[in-house]
């Protein structure tokens, strides 16, 4: 299935159209958010069970965004349609290879600004007893080094499972060659999906600073089950715009298929 390229602005037109589709029937949504939400909340194994499911749990929430655009309405059912699939669980099971590299390589990253800074402060006659210490040693500047180096991380992973989500769980497209077809597709889409990567980024941190502020304990819980669900339905829209033949050819298939029933002969 061939890709193609869409105009800068296309990227106003996912994020809206997406905001839409949750909004004409947001419950669903906002309840497959806050289950996900949840789960990350569990200390560490909550981190580990997303990270493995994560991109079915996305998935899901991307069909119940695609069954609302076609009248069938969202349910909540819709978030673990992607582990139901027995054709495509495994399939998306794979895609969380990139956010585990990611996890690799951040950890690696962040650990060595930390010790190179630490050096320097401990060279500097600094003391360091505390994570609070830690902060203030790194400053603005390692703070700074770090982003740097782990936002283009960011947005190279983004660009591996962008459109590979809906690519398997919507075509049957197996994980590598979606990845690989997503890296390309967004590298032809560069500004759409950058700009479309920056903006959620940029909304989600916008959201948490405005909620963390208010209401500290529940700012993170508002901001992943607005988000969680909007970054799903993103995708989805990305996907009908950049292969918009791709839903239309798979009913095409379906339609073109001998029905299994008797032919019915009349008297």
């Amino acid at each position: 299935m061939s890709y193609r390229a869409v105009p800068p602005g296309n990227a106003v037109n996912w994020i809206t159209e997406a905001a839409r589709l949750i909004m004409a029937k947001p419950a669903p949504f906002l309840l497959m958010g806050l289950a996900v939400t949840l789960i990350s909340l569990v200390p560490l194994l909550g981190a580990l069970v997303l990270l493995v499911i994560g991109p079915a749990l996305y998935a899901g929430m991307a069909a119940a965004a695609r069954a609302q655009r076609e009248g069938a309405g969202a349910d909540f059912e819709h978030l673990l349609s992607g582990l139901k699939a027995e054709n495509r669980v495994g399939a998306l099971i794979a895609l969380c290879l990139p956010y585990l590299a990611l996890v690799v390589v951040s950890v690696m990253v962040l650990t060595m600004v930390v010790l190179t800074f630490a050096g320097a402060a401990i060279a500097a006659g600094s003391q360091i007893s505390s994570p609070e210490a830690v902060i203030a040693m790194l400053g603005a500047g390692g703070i700074l080094t770090a982003v740097l180096v782990l936002l283009p991380l960011v947005v190279a992973t983004f660009s591996l499972l962008f459109f590979a989500i809906p690519r398997v769980m919507f075509d049957g497209i197996e994980p590598f060659p979606a990845m690989r077809e997503s890296a390309q597709a967004c590298i032809a889409n560069f500004s759409a999906f950058l700009l479309t990567v920056l903006a959620l980024l940029i909304g989600r941190f916008v959201l948490a600073a405005v909620f963390g502020s208010l209401i500290p304990l529940l700012g993170g819980i508002v901001v992943g089950v607005v988000f969680t669900p909007l970054i799903a339905a993103v995708l989805y829209v990305a996907w009908r715009d950049v292969f918009p033949a791709a839903g239309e050819q798979m009913q095409a298939d379906e339609a073109a298929q001998p029905s299994s029933a008797p032919p019915q002969i009349e008297v």
